[in-house]
């Protein structure tokens, strides 16, 4: 059984209270909290707010579910996942809607793919999203990541850059920011990230962690939790910077908002965009 709890500033996000574990709603408030306190959560869930549609954070499911969950994604049960409502809404006006893990199209054959195919595109409307986060999966800002909160059923939490649970929340919000706005297009990406969605969301959370807690603990890509080595020089790099101008052209404003507002030591987007803009800010030291 569950209630939902509109956040009180951005009512279109709405925790959905799971009434038999009360430890894993504290947690979810506790890592919504954490993002709303700073900057960089401002502009994500003010960005999410705006668009009219609704964000459920939702506990991650278990028992049977998850099996069934990992058997469809290929994913381990420990992870957090985002799904819109309607999925072609969610994906990019007249682009195939690709496989969310690794970018792969889908697996029809002629006749089936000539009879389906206006459901293999995106309509690029946007959609509502649910978020599965538990954050009993997750590390917390007061402890170290491998170690559980009393209770904690799931000895092997998963631990370096990016596994925090604010931070897992913070990069999961991020997906549903682009389905809400239905851009989402999963093309594969190399260096880790699998796909261009993941990188999005990789970029957007390290900018968040960076503003956070400075340059150490910022994820490297999507398939570990290993960290990002000379983040300096992130944007430096052709392909990062190819990425961060496609990301600039699909959301212009989230872009701008992140930066000449977020202080953050490691900011792509400001190295690449502050000046274009009229508002400068002193950078962290």
């Amino acid at each position: 059984m569950s209630n939902s709890l509109p956040h009180p500033w951005y009512p279109n996000i709405r925790v959905l209270l799971d009434i038999d574990d009360p430890q894993d709603d504290v947690g979810t408030m506790i890592a919504l909290n954490t993002i709303t306190g700073t900057q960089t959560g401002k502009i994500l869930l003010g960005s999410i707010n705006a668009l009219g549609k609704k964000m459920d954070i939702r506990p991650y499911p278990s028992g049977m579910i998850v099996n069934i969950i990992e058997r469809m994604t290929g994913r381990s049960s420990l992870n957090a996942l985002t799904y819109p409502t309607n999925e072609r809404n969610a994906s990019m006006k007249y682009r195939p809607i690709l496989n969310s893990k690794d970018g792969s199209p889908p697996e029809q054959s002629d006749t089936d793919r000539r009879k389906l195919a206006p459901i293999l595109f995106g309509t690029g409307l946007g959609s509502d999203v649910e978020v599965f986060f538990s954050p009993k999966m997750w590390a917390t800002v007061s402890q170290k990541c491998n170690n559980v909160l009393p209770g904690n059923a799931i000895p092997e939490q998963p631990c370096g850059a990016g596994a925090l649970a604010d931070e897992v929340l913070f990069h999961e919000m991020v997906h549903g920011l682009r389905q809400m706005m239905g851009i989402r297009h999963c093309a594969a990406m190399d260096g880790g990230y699998e796909t261009f969605e993941e990188f999005v969301a990789v970029v957007v959370a390290n900018i968040y962690i960076s503003a956070k807690d400075g340059n150490e603990g910022l994820r490297a890509n999507h398939q570990s939790f290993a960290a990002l080595q000379d983040p300096s020089h992130f944007s430096d790099d052709p392909e990062n910077r190819r990425n961060l101008e496609r990301i600039h052209k699909e959301q212009p404003d989230l872009v701008k908002q992140l930066a000449t507002k977020v202080n953050a030591p490691s900011n792509p987007f400001r190295d690449l965009y502050g000046s274009q803009y009229s508002q400068k800010i002193k950078i962290a030291p």
